[in-house]
């Protein structure tokens, strides 16, 4: 009996120490998450489990710090973005994100209080110059510095459409598109001179089949133009191609660009227009891409001008402030159509 008793005390010791060894050796071959990032191959005869953005740690915030974020380039997730993803995204890995300026900040709280109501907060601003990201700081909303330099605040009026600085910052926000869209995070990108009378996911109908939905700037049955602002793109290989080469194309331009010394009155090569460019030149051809109902996500001239929704008798969506230039006159038709509001003291009406 008492040999039994040794014998199986021995065996029981030796399973402890083959269980220790195998925890060490896992935890030395199979790197933690995060990052998930450059994730070196672990030992192939390890068993290591995937590395899921969505089961990233939450560091406490007194670990986190933007600083931190300076030295990490655009195409990885430093701990506070990180964050700011898992506590905001949906379910399903879809993330709205918006970049918004000084000079529209006020558009930006107006934006906000239309979401506000719906109760939604899968969100993140992306603040290009140091106000804008001070600003919204203090409102405790969830916004992350995108600046053409961390260490400097570049204001809006720098920023003006057809000069360099404003297509740097283009291509600065569509690096960080696509390192998100690399990451698992289905990107919806959104812009802030609009008006959501409803949750838009509630009516876009998404089904796993989608790679590309978006407000079609087209009114014509069966045409396609994709609007930079109201843009849903799947985390998937094909979107991701796509991206990539977007990028490709927008750093080579504006290397051809700062060469010939040119830096005002640019074509416009954002990445709406490369997109548009690409899709016409029919680069991915079996992409799933389709264009949302004008009635109900209508562009600023299917609404204000052609009144699409109006004539049938539907409230829309989402309403898109665009197809007219300036800030004034953005404000004109918000104001003449009773979509804008934000009172002189900047609360919610």
């Amino acid at each position: 009996m008492q040999r039994r008793e040794k014998g199986l005390i021995f065996c029981l010791g030796v399973a402890s120490l083959w269980i220790i060894y195998s925890s060490l050796l896992r935890s030395s071959s199979c790197p933690a998450c995060p990052p998930c990032i450059n994730r070196p191959t672990p030992n192939p005869a390890v068993s290591c489990p995937p590395c899921n953005p969505s089961s990233l740690p939450v560091a406490s915030p007194a670990k986190l710090s933007l600083d931190d974020c300076k030295k990490i380039p655009h195409d990885e997730l430093c701990p506070f973005l990180a964050k700011l993803i898992q506590e905001r995204k949906q379910p399903d890995g879809t993330l709205a994100v918006t970049s918004i300026t000084s000079g529209f900040i006020d558009f930006a709280e107006n934006w906000l209080c239309t979401v506000r109501k719906l109760n939604f907060r899968n969100y993140i601003l992306l603040a290009n110059d140091k106000e804008t990201f001070d600003h919204f700081t203090k409102l405790g909303e969830p916004v992350y510095p995108l600046y053409l330099s961390m260490s400097e605040a570049i204001s809006g009026p720098t920023h003006d459409y057809n000069t360099l600085s404003y297509q740097k910052l283009m291509l600065l926000r569509t690096e960080f598109v696509a390192a998100l869209l690399n990451h698992d995070v289905n990107v919806h990108i959104v812009d802030v001179d609009a008006v959501w009378n409803q949750n838009p996911y509630d009516h876009m109908n998404l089904t796993p089949q989608d790679e590309l939905v978006f407000q079609n700037d087209a009114t014509i049955p069966n045409t396609y133009v994709p609007c930079g602002g109201f843009l849903w793109l799947r985390s998937c290989p094909r979107i991701q191609q796509l991206f990539a080469e977007i990028l490709r194309q927008h750093r080579a331009g504006l290397k051809n660009l700062e060469a010939k010394g040119q830096t005002t009155e640019l074509q416009d090569f954002s990445e709406q227009y490369l997109l548009r460019q690409l899709l016409e030149n029919h680069f991915l051809p079996d992409l799933k891409i389709r264009g949302l109902d004008p009635k109900y996500f209508p562009s600023g001239d299917a609404y204000f001008s052609k009144q699409i929704p109006q004539k049938a008798g539907v409230t829309p969506v989402v309403i898109h402030n665009n197809f007219v230039i300036g800030k004034p006159a953005k404000m004109k038709r918000f104001v003449e159509h009773k979509l804008w509001v934000l009172d002189p003291n900047g609360m919610c009406t």
